[in-house]
Parts: C-alpha cells; sequence; structure tokens
C-alpha cells in the first residue's frame, strides 16, 4: 500500500511502543488531519527524510 490516513489513536499506540517506524516500512505517504496532528502534539510537518 502506497498511502495510509491515520487516527491519532493508532499513532498514539505505535509511539508508546516506540515503533512508529512501521510505518515507514509499511507505507509511502502517512496522511494525517490537522485535528490529528494537534491532538498528538504536533505543530508542524514532519517530511520524510528519504
Amino acid at each position: 500500500m502506497d498511502v495510509v490516513v491515520a487516527d491519532a489513536g493508532p499513532l498514539i499506540g505505535l509511539a508508546r511502543i516506540q515503533q512508529l517506524q512501521l510505518l515507514r516500512h509499511l507505507f509511502k505517504t502517512v496522511w494525517i488531519t490537522e485535528v490529528i496532528a494537534t491532538e498528538i502534539g504536533l505543530t508542524a510537518a514532519v517530511p520524510d527524510p528519504r
């Protein structure tokens, strides 16, 4: 799969177990809404380092 739209719950869960990098292995692009970004504490877009 190339793209996923992520909700806060799975992102928070992956962060708690320090496995957010799994998203990069599974998906080319991860999209989140501004509301979700705020909910999980992001203040700016983070570009993929690849």
